[in-house]
């Protein structure tokens, strides 16, 4: 077996790994992504002020220290109004249901109430679970403090010695193969940093946008919506639809006038998220078919749940650059025999 082969050997081995380490070991790879993430958001803070006299040992400490001081201010901000929120929310959704079914004309219809009850239920199932997945993600991060002080060391270390791992990851491999995993090395991080922290401002501004509609209209549980929108769009393509049919249907049970304005409003921002904010942001780094960002996201939430799926689309992009890296070696070997 050539080199080439054993450093695709290698790289479909490793991919296998990832995939492995997310079924069976949720814990580590949650630990794993989240220092990815923030490694994505502070590593070029930490080159800018490394670049000058700062030892970059130094850089790492002091953005990480600042960065978690900010967190542990918008945890309490967050734990003191909309958790609470979220929870309230949660409770009152059984009588919001009963308040839908009970509508002129999902209640004369039986047939039409009976789909859209199935509908409504699986909706609000599956969004019920998402939304406290998430609450209690937040809430367990600052709990759970082993997790929290592994993912921060983790974090430092990428942050400070990053340049010194990727260099020891590619030295494992034979000499004439290490520019090559060097690139893929570099290739991925470049990607996942592009598709994070484009994910991250495609959050924030989606939900900025739900949060001023409900204020504007004087509507319940904006926040909650709010943080419900913004956590959806890293879910892509699947994400924003369930967080915009949700809650029309529960602006729905308040006045239909109301929810089909609210309808109109998702339709008018997913537009125009889809067609111009997301491509501006992620533009060709994703690279995946919608079709395959539906089934992958299925197929991660039935084998894994909501933590699967957040971790669905990075494995994605990461499993295909892997997979390009393989099948071009492939056809460069074949080209020069």
């Amino acid at each position: 077996m050539s080199n080439r082969q054993c450093a695709s050997v290698g790289m479909g081995l490793f991919l296998v790994g990832i995939l492995l380490s997310i079924a069976y070991l949720p814990q580590f790879a949650t630990i794993i992504f989240v220092s990815l993430i923030l490694h994505s958001l502070l590593v070029d803070t930490v080159d800018s002020m490394s670049a000058g006299r700062m030892p970059r040992a130094l850089a790492a400490l002091s953005v990480l220290g600042c960065f978690v001081l900010l967190m542990v201010v918008a945890f309490v901000l967050i734990s003191a109004t909309v958790v609470p929120m979220g929870q309230d929310f949660i409770d009152r959704l059984p009588q919001m249901v009963k308040t839908f079914m009970a509508l002129p004309w999902v209640k004369d219809l039986p047939i039409i109430g009976r789909e859209l009850n199935s509908v409504w239920m699986q909706l609000t199932n599956f969004s019920v679970d998402l939304m406290s997945s998430s609450i209690t993600v937040v809430v367990s991060l600052f709990t759970r403090v082993i997790d929290i002080v592994l993912t921060l060391l983790v974090t430092y270390y990428l942050l400070a010695d990053g340049e010194r791992i990727k260099y020891w990851l590619a030295s494992r491999f034979a000499d004439d193969q290490q520019d090559r995993i060097m690139t893929l090395i570099e290739g991925i991080l470049g990607s996942l940093r592009v598709f994070i922290v484009s994910q991250l401002k495609i959050c924030l501004l989606m939900g900025l946008l739900v949060y001023s509609y409900f204020a504007y209209r004087s509507l319940p549980y904006g926040p909650v919506f709010a943080i419900f929108s913004g956590v959806c769009e890293f879910l892509p393509v699947v994400g924003p639809t369930i967080a915009s049919c949700f809650a029309s249907l529960i602006m729905v049970t308040i006045s239909p006038v109301i929810g089909l304005q609210t309808i109109i409003f998702f339709l008018i921002i997913t537009q125009i998220n889809h067609n111009l904010i997301y491509p501006a942001f992620v533009g060709h780094y994703l690279r995946l078919h919608p079709l395959a960002i539906i089934l992958g996201l299925t197929l991660a939430g039935e084998l894994i749940g909501p933590l699967g799926m957040f971790m669905a689309v990075p494995t994605m992009v990461i499993g295909r650059m892997i997979v390009e890296d393989i099948y071009r070696a492939f056809a460069e070997s074949k080209t020069n025999e």
